[in-house]
């Protein structure tokens, strides 16, 4: 494990854990549950819902199709879905069906796009951020790109690594750094256990499931164009890059979507909630 520019700041014993109280409307979608909000939303409850030193940690899932189908086939994904603070749909046809089911939303909540305007954000961007996962070249670009930001450290581990022990040992390094929001860059469903199994050991701070975010700010991955992202073409785009990692989330998660999606619009899914 890796720990960058600590400092003696610390925190107290975390509370226990419940999800926090926020002002969106929220939908379930093949059985999980997202938050109808939209990029100005995200930013100002990241601004403004910042837990206080002493009280819980919260965190944020930015979500796709691959999420919540993983959900549906690990009890952990859906555990750690169930139990976050606020799911941004960040997936063209998670919107869609929320759309389907009447909800209204215009956009998703793409993960890069989301992290640039929370880190532009003077009010978010002066806090203690840190850099959870990524390759020390992405953390690097990261940092450069964003150098106003006060970054206070970064980890690096292996997921794999992480026992009991391995957890305790990373909250404590974590509580000496005192961060106010924390950046986790890894694969979609090792991030949703680890954020699900280390918020309740921290306290004081919010933790983001960004996924390649880090990779795409600093340039180490292209990003789809725009009207592939619109049009809900970007997974084709990734594919192609990425055939290797990605085949199994496009090629064997996305086509059982659209059958839950469909078999929930035959029965009559319309909002039930608010």
């Amino acid at each position: 494990m890796t720990v960058l520019h600590s400092s003696s700041y610390s925190t107290a014993t975390p509370a226990a854990a419940n999800v926090a109280a926020t002002p969106f409307t929220r939908a379930t979608v093949v059985g999980v549950r997202f938050d109808v909000c939209d990029y100005q939303s995200v930013v100002e409850w990241l601004r403004s819902h910042q837990p206080a030193r002493g009280e819980r940690a919260r965190y944020v899932c930015v979500s796709n199709v691959a999420d919540a189908m993983t959900a549906r086939l690990d009890a952990d994904c859906r555990a750690a879905l169930a139990d976050s603070d606020l799911t941004v749909p960040d997936g063209a046809p998670i919107v869609w069906a929320m759309r389907d089911y009447g909800y209204d939303i215009r956009k998703r909540v793409y993960g890069p796009t989301l992290m640039q305007r929370a880190l532009e954000d003077a009010g978010v961007e002066s806090r203690r951020h840190v850099l959870i996962g990524g390759s020390p070249v992405a953390r690097a670009g990261l940092r450069a790109r964003f150098s106003n930001v006060n970054w206070v450290g970064e980890f690096d581990f292996r997921f794999s690594d992480l026992d009991d022990e391995g957890y305790a040992n990373l909250a404590s390094d974590y509580r000496d750094l005192a961060p106010d929001y924390a950046w986790v860059s890894l694969s979609c469903e090792k991030q949703l256990k680890f954020m699900h199994r280390f918020a309740p050991l921290v306290s004081g701070t919010t933790l983001l499931g960004v996924g390649a975010a880090f990779d795409f700010h600093a340039g180490l991955l292209s990003q789809a164009p725009t009207w592939m992202q619109d049009r809900g073409f970007e997974w084709l785009y990734r594919l192609a890059m990425e055939p290797k990692r990605l085949w199994h989330r496009y090629l064997v998660l996305n086509p059982p979507f659209l059958w839950h999606w469909f078999r929930e619009r035959s029965a009559g899914r319309r909002v039930t909630s608010t």
